[in-house]
């Protein structure tokens, strides 16, 4: 199998290995340039070999699937944990309103 395929599908294996927490790729860059060398790889390389390649990044493509899956989760959890935040900060603030605490303090004689 070329070169740069297993590569991606070491990566990509080392990633399902870590429950998806490692990237398979540093940033948008990165993919873009890879998808241009395997695509080159892929149309010099004979259809025996492309076929492998074929399924080899087939593998990729489910890694990648899950890891996008473990994102999504993620960045929810933060959205609820932020709306928690702001919600209580709000709750702060009202209180602090509600008290006469909003500014006008009055000495503690």
């Amino acid at each position: 199998m070329r070169n740069e395929v297993m590569q991606l599908l070491a990566r990509a294996r080392r990633c399902r290995r870590t429950d998806f927490a490692t990237p398979v790729v540093a940033d948008v860059e990165e993919a873009r340039a890879l998808m241009a060398r395997v695509a080159a790889e892929l149309s010099r390389a004979p259809d025996q070999e492309r076929l492998l390649c074929l399924a080899a990044l087939r593998e990729i493509q489910t890694v990648l699937d899950a890891r996008t899956e473990r994102l999504k989760q993620e960045m929810a959890v933060a959205a609820d944990q932020m709306a928690t935040a702001r919600q209580g900060s709000q709750a702060c603030l009202s209180y602090g309103a509600a008290a006469g605490l909003s500014g006008n303090k009055r000495p503690l004689h």
